[in-house]
């Protein structure tokens, strides 16, 4: 328990009334974006971000930060927190979690505390409960200076409004594909991997059709009506089936302004998310050696989206639902077999070339009857055409 001496010195870092909150801006490193793998609540979510959206990065010696009982009530959005939830939900902040390392070619990863002081404090005169939560040393390089490792902002407004885990992921993972507020971006997901990122049952969900209804219109209404957030989404089709995801993020007119920053340097940082280190995916980097251009790249991931997964080899480096590291794995081998083919006759395109190889295990077409009302048949050379980021991601 805090000494009074310890209050003190703690005093500017208590939460009053969240009455900043339309000022205070979360800034999440790449690693914690893996914490959807995590058991973590939606609740527990919202106090991370909230103590994130408290602490300076740059500041790494402040790394306690004080709530007292009434403001994580108002966080939460319940009348009343029981004292037996309260301590666990501070357990689950205090317990090891799986963090990847984003930035590593070789799968990476570490498990790690959060939080390694988390404990309720009740004050004599008022006989409010004050919530006090210290980062543990070994998660302070993932809340602090995390310039290199890359991080993204967003306003702590949006994630406190939203009722729903699931709306909670797919906020963090769309903004995370952003890359400038100002420019209208899309990208192609696989099916399979945005239900694992959501944590959807890949068996109750397997109906494209129930998946649109339950989930994704439902995520998309939250987001739409209680954050900034506009974006839509179309499904892409192989045959009959659908097999990946379009999304389409639009481009966002206000500046993220952080009101507790005051050092010309972290303002410079923001501008406007410009300067922010481009994190790469694993099975990009198999293609480095044919120095593609972006639209490129984007195109293979469609193709990718694409391909049957038992065709997908399994990696003893990677675990079999880690979709990344199974593209790896697959574009590796077929670049190697490329460059087998290029020695006994140069290959003109090894782009074109590339692209026919991982068309040739595309998806057969299947039986599964879908709705038609909720699909739209794009051909995936079509959906390149359609690409309207111009190279920004």
């Amino acid at each position: 328990m805090p000494s009074k001496s310890r209050k003190k010195h703690l005093e500017n870092e208590i939460l009053r009334g969240f009455s900043k909150q339309e000022g205070m801006i979360v800034q999440k490193s790449q690693p914690l974006m893996s914490l959807w793998r995590s058991q973590l609540t939606l609740e527990e979510f919202k106090i991370m971000d909230v103590y994130l959206s408290r602490i300076n990065s740059h500041e790494p010696d402040k790394r306690t930060v004080i709530f007292e009982k009434g403001e994580l009530e108002e966080i939460l959005k319940v009348k009343y927190i029981r004292e037996d939830e309260l301590e666990q939900r501070l357990k689950h902040l205090g317990t090891p979690v799986r963090i990847d390392d984003t930035t590593a070619k070789n799968k990476r990863f570490a498990m790690v505390s959060l939080f390694d002081e988390s404990f309720a404090d009740q004050d004599p005169d008022t006989g409010l409960w004050m919530v006090t939560m210290t980062a543990s040393q070994s998660a302070m390089k993932y809340f602090f200076n995390v310039d290199q490792l890359g991080y993204l902002r967003y306003k702590l407004q949006s994630v406190v409004k939203i009722n729903s885990r699931y709306s909670y992921i797919l906020f963090i993972y769309l903004e995370n594909h952003r890359k400038y507020r100002k420019t209208r971006c899309d990208w192609i997901e696989s099916l399979d991997n945005l239900k694992t990122i959501l944590r959807c049952d890949k068996n109750y969900y397997k109906q494209y059709k129930k998946f649109n209804d339950k989930v994704l219109r439902r995520i998309h209404q939250e987001l739409t009506e209680k954050t900034e957030l506009r974006y839509s989404y179309e499904p892409i089709k192989k045959g009959r089936s659908v097999v990946a995801i379009h999304f389409i993020l639009d481009p966002v007119s206000t500046e993220i302004v952080d009101v507790k920053e005051a050092q010309p340097e972290q303002e410079q940082l923001e501008s406007d998310n410009e300067d922010k280190p481009e994190v790469r995916e694993l099975w990009m980097t198999a293609l480095d050696d044919l120095k593609l251009s972006k639209e490129q790249i984007e195109y293979i991931r469609s193709l990718l989206a694409a391909v049957r997964p038992a065709l997908l080899p399994v990696n003893a480096n990677f675990d079999n639902d880690h979709l990344d590291g199974r593209w790896f794995t697959y574009l590796d081998q077929k670049v190697k077999q490329m460059e087998i083919m290029d020695k006994k006759k140069a290959i003109k395109n090894k782009y074109a070339y590339l692209c026919k190889m991982v068309k040739q295990d595309g998806m057969a077409e299947s039986t599964v009857k879908e709705d038609k009302s909720s699909t739209n048949d794009y051909d995936l050379d079509t959906i390149q055409k359609k690409l309207i980021c111009n190279g920004h991601c």
